[in-house]
């Protein structure tokens, strides 16, 4: 079973955090109640995400899988974060009493033909205004750093965690290559330029935002 049925929407997780924690939350309880009804305990891949660690330390270049740092749950935006520590923790305790043999993919941020380019996903949007040839418009100051991992790597990587991986264990599923937003604006506006020979300007807006994330977004893998 690959469990990966959550909203990724930033507006839910702002303007209803308590239904995105149930979602999450409940969603889980399902998946193990359906595992539960098998005699041969099948194996249930989750795809969680980097977002549990919340607010990483600048120092840390990139995050190790075995850190221990965890989101503010006394903040309102932590719902979608804490769903998924919960959900983590509900697949382990399933595991332990052998109903399922869990495996926990905590998932970072990717690009490719299927992203959104209508959401709070900086890649897709940036994209969106470059092939309408018009400014790439970059809402923050763009100094948040990520990195991005190509969603056919990802889902081979998750393929591969299915093939050897242990439950015991916490998987990054990630880019290691660090860039900050404002220079991923200007990289696709590059290559825009370049393959449609059309100019392409990127507008800076510098504006801040409940919904913009953690300003350092990087995974060890």
């Amino acid at each position: 079973i690959i469990h990966a049925a959550t909203p990724a929407s930033a507006v839910l997780n702002s303007d209803n955090p308590n239904e995105m924690f149930d979602v999450i939350v409940q969603g889980m309880k399902n998946v193990i109640d359906f595992a539960s009804r098998n005699s041969n305990p099948p194996t249930i891949l989750f795809t969680s995400s980097g977002a549990v660690y919340g607010e990483v330390n600048s120092s840390i270049d990139r995050i190790p899988e075995d850190w221990r740092g965890a989101i503010d749950p006394n903040h309102p935006s932590s719902a979608y974060a804490e769903g998924k520590r919960v959900a983590e923790y509900l697949l382990g305790v399933a595991t332990s009493q052998g109903i399922c043999n869990g495996l926990i993919a905590r998932m970072f941020a990717f690009s490719g033909t299927n992203l959104p380019m209508d959401r709070h996903f900086a890649v897709g949007n940036f994209v969106r205004d470059a092939v309408s040839a018009r400014a790439i418009q970059v809402r923050s100051d763009g100094s948040s750093i990520r990195s991005y991992m190509d969603q056919r790597d990802m889902a081979s990587w998750l393929f591969r965690i299915l093939e050897v991986g242990q439950s015991d264990t916490i998987y990054h599923v990630g880019s290691e290559r660090s860039i900050s937003i404002r220079d991923l604006a200007f990289l696709i506006a590059f290559r825009t330029q370049t393959i449609l020979q059309q100019e392409i300007t990127v507008e800076v807006q510098g504006l801040k935002s409940s919904i913009d994330g953690v300003s350092r977004y990087v995974p060890s893998t």
